[in-house]
């Protein structure tokens, strides 16, 4: 197997707690040809020292002041990269060990590839239940489907070849409104400039949910996905896109007010922006699950 080097690029901002697990999941590779690049937000916490206590030389530290915006701190892992391909791990998450070896036999069985992700584990702290995240699939006009239908990637589990982002001059949005969904806007762009992704359905990393970053999925992250949709909306100048986002978000608004008098109210402002989404998301979800 050719060894190409990957590097890998982890954010970090007051993490101390979970950051030793996640760097120790990069150094426990079977694969061994990588770089990590660890840009840390100017933790008030221990963070750096549990860097440094690694003593690898293939942990490369960047300390920044990202104001909230973790797309620069994501940016800046991105202009300081050496390798031909690009993974991507959040402080908090984790990788099996032999995540890395099992990408690189996709990427060196194909040319044909830019993104590769795998399936993830999605381990909440409160109750230590753990559920299969199952990602993808890739369908026809992926880019729309992205657009109308939401994410269907994970960041700690997507791999990307570096050349195909720098070709198209893509970087991570550093826009506020996109705050936690620069990643979406990321697969949304890369799908728009006819980028390959390959689905594994291998499980071969860990998304974990603990109360640092519950608040953050529940409230920004709902709002911030929505907004890159409605960006290449804008972009496209597509009426029929824009109606579609909006029924999708009153809609999932509705699902998660289940059985509240509220939910009655937001499905009938999804069905007053499009009738017939709430048939296309129920219609694409089932497509999606015999896919996957």
């Amino acid at each position: 197997m050719k060894e190409l080097l990957v590097s890998i690029i982890m954010p970090n901002y007051n993490n101390e707690k979970y950051l030793a697990r996640s760097v120790k999941s990069v150094i426990d590779q079977s694969y061994q040809n990588w770089e990590l690049i660890v840009i840390d937000n100017r933790s008030s916490d221990n963070s750096l020292k549990v860097l440094q206590g690694f003593n690898d030389k293939r942990i490369k530290i960047f300390t920044t002041d990202n104001e909230g915006i973790i797309g620069k701190s994501r940016n800046i892992g991105l202009k300081n990269s050496n390798g031909e391909w690009l993974s991507f791990l959040d402080s908090d998450d984790w990788w099996e060990p032999k995540k890395l070896e099992e990408i690189f036999k996709i990427i060196n069985s194909s040319d044909y590839y830019d993104v590769v992700v795998h399936n993830e584990y999605k381990i909440d702290d409160k109750n230590n239940q753990k559920h299969i995240l199952k990602y993808g699939p890739y369908e026809k006009n992926f880019y729309e489907k992205l657009i109308i239908f939401g994410n269907r990637i994970s960041l700690s589990a997507a791999t990307v070849r570096k050349s195909f982002l720098k070709y198209h001059k893509i970087i991570f949005s550093e826009r506020r409104d996109h705050i936690t969904a620069e990643d979406y806007d990321l697969w949304i762009n890369i799908a728009n400039n006819d980028g390959k992704f390959y689905f594994c359905k291998k499980i071969l990393g860990n998304y974990f949910i603990h109360q640092n970053n519950q608040s953050i999925i529940n409230n920004l992250h709902f709002n911030n996905i929505i907004n890159v949709s409605l960006h290449y909306a804008k972009l496209e100048n597509n009426k029929n896109y824009y109606s579609k986002i909006i029924s999708r978000k009153y809609l999932l608004l509705a699902i998660n007010n289940f059985l509240n008098v509220n939910s009655l109210i937001l499905l009938f402002k999804s069905l007053r922006f499009s009738p017939f989404y709430i048939f296309l998301f129920i219609s694409n979800k089932i497509k999606c699950k015999f896919y996957k």
